[in-house]
């Protein structure tokens, strides 16, 4: 079997491992969206203004597909941030003076 086709089992195999841990719906992910508005990394930086979803704990990592693990960040920062599991969406509220709804704590914080 091709690499290709492999990583692609491998990461549906990820995907459903994650989901049994923690799952989030569209709604919830556009409300995310919709809350931060900007990229929680950069904070709007680098000028991108697609959201693409990141897991804070990566999925490799036995992260969850919860909601409290998904952040917001643009293409340039999701491609650099590697195994790093910092939740940025704190830092975010922070610089942006909001607060966060409970829901999406990962610590009830």
């Amino acid at each position: 079997m091709p690499i290709a086709v492999n990583n692609k089992i491998l990461r549906k195999e990820r995907i459903r491992i994650a989901r049994g841990k923690g799952s989030h719906t569209k709604k919830e992910w556009e409300s995310m969206k919709l809350f931060f508005n900007v990229c929680v990394m950069c904070l709007g930086k680098s000028r991108l203004i697609n959201l693409e979803k990141d897991h804070i704990i990566p999925l490799y990592q036995g992260g969850s597909d919860s909601i409290k693990n998904i952040q917001p960040v643009c293409a340039k920062c999701n491609a650099s941030k590697g195994p790093n599991d910092t939740d940025y969406r704190i830092k975010a509220c922070e610089a942006l003076a909001i607060k966060m709804p409970e829901e999406w704590c990962q610590h009830g914080s």
